[in-house]
């Protein structure tokens, strides 16, 4: 018989941490499935630790690629931590952010939007706008905005994100670089085109430093800094 104990569940989805760790996603998501359903027995589908382990799943499956199956539990994971916690726990905000992530992703604009700006909200009321949490809260608050085109929005809520993760994890952290690229996306599009240099510079640097050359995340940064790059080009050339 498999073990059903809670402990059990918390060790499995120790490993799976590991293995998100390492990118070992398939075996992480191996992992927090056989947790998932030892704890959704146990403890049942409404308890946070469910919930905790669902958000993590919901994680692994959407690094996968598979869109509809992680919103459909990070959904979940939003029933059950609502349930069980409060509709105004830390919890609901994280997974509200992390859903808004799935469905940008999904091109469902709209509802992305309205997730992000709950979960920034919550988490502005629970840990402050000083806290990294809320400050990668409201970045993405900012991306919603930068996919409607709003960019002067989306220019002052990135920069108020960026000054708090400057502050709070330091000018080099991945959290600093996923704002510093997303800002220089904005700046690039708003026409701003020597600071987008600037910022994408700084960003891809921190990527390159960090995550190597061929990362899809260093490589996303270089293909902005390009773009803006080309885009000053012009400009200069007109001028």
């Amino acid at each position: 018989r498999v073990p059903t104990h809670p402990l059990h569940a918390a060790v499995l989805a120790g490993l799976a941490a590991v293995c998100m760790d390492g990118e070992r996603t398939e075996e992480a998501e191996a992992l927090l499935r056989n947790a998932a359903n030892i704890s959704t027995e146990v403890l049942g589908a409404a308890h946070p630790t469910t919930a905790a382990i669902l958000h993590n799943l919901a994680a692994a499956v959407d690094a996968s690629g598979r869109l509809d199956d992680a919103e459909a539990l990070y959904r979940r994971a939003l029933e059950a931590d609502t349930e069980s916690l409060g509709a105004e726990h830390v919890s609901v905000g994280r997974t509200l952010s992390a859903l808004g992530g799935v469905l940008r992703r999904k091109g469902q604009a709209a509802e992305a939007r309205e997730s992000f700006e709950r979960g920034h909200a919550l988490l502005r009321k629970r840990l402050g706008n000083g806290h990294p949490e809320t400050a990668r809260a409201l970045a993405n608050v900012g991306c919603a905005l930068f996919d409607a085109r709003d960019f002067v929005r989306a220019e002052e809520v990135l920069r108020a994100a960026l000054a708090v993760e400057e502050e709070t994890l330091g000018p080099v952290h991945l959290e600093t670089a996923n704002t510093l690229v997303n800002l220089g996306a904005v700046l690039g599009e708003a026409g701003k085109r020597d600071e987008a240099v600037r910022i994408l510079r700084r960003g891809a640097q921190i990527y390159r430093s960090t995550l190597g050359p061929t990362h899809m995340h260093t490589r996303v940064a270089l293909g902005w800094l390009k773009h803006a790059e080309t885009w000053r080009g012009q400009q200069l050339a007109l001028d």
